[in-house]
């Protein structure tokens, strides 16, 4: 019998524990499904390693195996997870790529951040992890010539809380909260965050993360250059997590590649005016 797959739900469809079936002799399947079916929500995360992978049928009888990919992806947290899917024809996966890990109805798939979502797919609840500007106690205390920009949907899907530029300097900033209890190392919880930041430009060349400490608080800083997508502009990154007692807050800014050099010293100090830490 063979493997149904619809554009949406089949194509993507992922195992949250990987088993070997008995029915498959020849070849070494997998089964896909999800440990909650009522379960709803999508985990931002980055591709740490591709293998191939053939898949079986929910029931394992198939004689014909899809053709498939076992995905190992990491978390902002540091926490690695396995998930295998059928080999999608609408886009490509590659190693170091920002991808949302999304469950619905006890399926779990992986997919790029600017793909979109199926239009079956249930509401989404607010990612793990992440604290919404609402939840957040973090602010962004900035000096005169900066304002703040209006955040979208999507930025607050990203999990952003506060969005700020100064058009004088051409600078931006961007801050993210997550929950302190869910980062247990904050240089891996740094260096994941680095590698989701690359993954989203062409030509990235990134930096060793470099421990420091801000107003008496443990932070970690990274660099990070390289050419956006949509938009194919050179930009230069400076991103710092910081700890605080509840919460962990998550600091990118950035200017234009050719200011960099000039620049990444004042977006380094940008992150001395986060509060409620």
């Amino acid at each position: 019998m063979n493997v149904n797959i619809s554009p949406h739900t089949g194509v993507m469809l992922a195992a949250w524990a990987i088993l070997t079936l008995p029915s498959c002799t020849t070849v070494t399947c997998i089964e896909t499904s999800a440990r909650d079916p009522q379960a709803v929500a999508k985990w931002e995360v980055t591709i740490e390693k591709i293998e191939p992978q053939d898949l079986c049928n929910p029931n394992g009888i198939t004689l014909v195996p899809t053709r498939g990919e076992r995905v190992t992806v990491i978390s902002p947290t540091g926490s690695r997870r396995e998930i295998a899917q059928a080999v999608p024809d609408q886009y490509h996966l590659h190693v170091g790529q920002q991808v949302f890990l999304v469950a619905d109805r006890g399926r779990l798939w992986v997919q790029p951040l600017d793909y979109p979502l199926p239009p079956e797919l249930r509401s989404l609840p607010a990612s793990p992890g992440a604290i919404s500007e609402l939840e957040s106690k973090l602010r962004l205390q900035l000096p005169a010539g900066w304002g703040p920009r209006a955040l979208t949907d999507a930025m607050r899907s990203g999990g952003i809380i506060y969005s700020a530029q100064n058009v004088t300097l051409d600078i931006y900033a961007e801050l993210r909260a997550y929950r302190r209890s869910e980062v247990t190392d904050l240089v891996a919880f740094t260096e994941s965050r680095e590698a989701a930041l690359a993954s989203i430009l062409d030509n990235a060349k990134s930096s060793a993360v470099t421990p420091v400490t801000i107003n008496g608080r443990p932070a970690a800083r990274f660099e990070v250059e390289g050419v956006t997508r949509k938009t194919p502009i050179g930009v230069g990154y400076v991103g710092t997590v910081i700890q605080g007692e509840t919460e962990i807050g998550y600091l990118v800014a950035w200017a234009s590649v050719a200011a960099f050099p000039s620049k990444k010293d004042a977006l380094a100090r940008i992150a001395d005016g986060i509060t409620g830490l």
